[in-house]
């Protein structure tokens, strides 16, 4: 069987499950095994999807703009890495970084520790902070993995860091009209007890809804899509997720020139993003029975699921 047959075998198996999952409100508790358990088949195959269904044919189009292209492949090719590979990498090396303002002065790129947690050889758990960004700022091994708890917290800049992280300042940021060239300035580190994230400030700090950066040159196609909006609530299943909170809105605002199933989204509030559980951004893959998946996604636990 090719692997376009198993698509098909497989979007058309998942499409029962997604027609129940729409008729289902987001106030309605759900079937949270077969939702998880066809979140887990999506996942198996989104990133093949995407490959073959939108990277390939692209490629082949001479419609759209060769700097989507190089930024489809750069997405594929940190998506294909291993989950530690993927998380270890320095954010700027990324193909895109999420941007957050929740203070006023404080507009910057936002960067998040990931924990690979294993048994050692004594049979203790034992968590490895795989963020590049915490390994230039604690050169020591025994301090890089320990909880750094401020009981003043407030972001803290170093400078050495960021000589040794930052080899290009330049970053192209889109807000959600619009794009403009900008400055890398600064790398701090913020830790309380249950929040942590590394930022890196940027120099102009009056833009207007901010949501990402990247390398690429991107072209976009700003407008958003309400149907999409409304397919992405439909698919929301309370009470399935590990910490949970209402649902909090999603909003397409861009797609990629030239390929029309891409969606870029965020869920926040402006000027300052800080008023939700979990603002976030988003790039989001339509497939043809309809589901939407995300292939790229950041956010912000205000929440505070990590103390619960």
């Amino acid at each position: 069987m090719t692997i376009r047959n198993i698509f098909v075998t497989t979007l058309v198996l998942l499409s029962a499950s997604l027609a129940v999952a729409q008729e289902t409100n987001v106030s309605t508790q759900v079937d949270c095994v077969k939702y998880l358990n066809r979140q887990d088949s999506l996942n198996r195959i989104k990133l093949e999807y995407f490959k073959t269904q939108i990277l390939e044919p692209a490629k082949k189009s001479n419609s759209i703009p060769k700097s989507n292209i190089e930024f489809l492949e750069a997405l594929y090719s940190h998506q294909n890495l291993s989950w530690v590979e993927r998380e270890s990498t320095p954010t700027l090396d990324k193909p895109i970084f999420p941007i957050f303002r929740l203070e006023e002065g404080q507009l910057g790129i936002f960067s998040f520790p990931k924990y690979n947690c294993y048994k050692n050889e004594r049979g203790y758990t034992t968590c490895d902070n795989l963020s590049a960004e915490r390994k230039v700022i604690f050169n020591n091994l025994s301090e890089e993995n320990e909880a750094v708890y401020d009981p003043n917290p407030e972001l803290k800049p170093n400078q050495d860091a960021f000589n040794k992280i930052v080899s290009k300042g330049e970053v192209i940021v889109f807000t959600s009209n619009t794009k403009y060239l900008d400055q890398v300035v600064q790398l701090s580190s913020y830790a309380d007890e249950c929040l942590e994230y590394y930022h890196y400030q940027l120099k102009n700090q009056t833009a207007e809804k901010p949501l990402f950066a990247t390398r690429f040159e991107l072209k976009l196609d700003i407008k958003p899509n309400s149907k999409i909006d409304k397919k992405i609530e439909s698919q929301y299943a309370k009470g399935c997720y590990d910490c949970s909170f209402k649902y909090e809105p999603v909003k397409t605002f861009a797609t990629l020139e030239g390929i029309d199933n891409i969606f870029f989204t965020y869920t926040d509030t402006f000027p300052l993003n800080n008023q939700l559980n979990n603002p976030e951004r988003t790039i989001r893959m339509l497939l043809k029975d309809g589901t939407v998946v995300i292939l790229w996604s950041e956010s912000i636990d205000l929440f505070g699921c990590s103390c619960l």
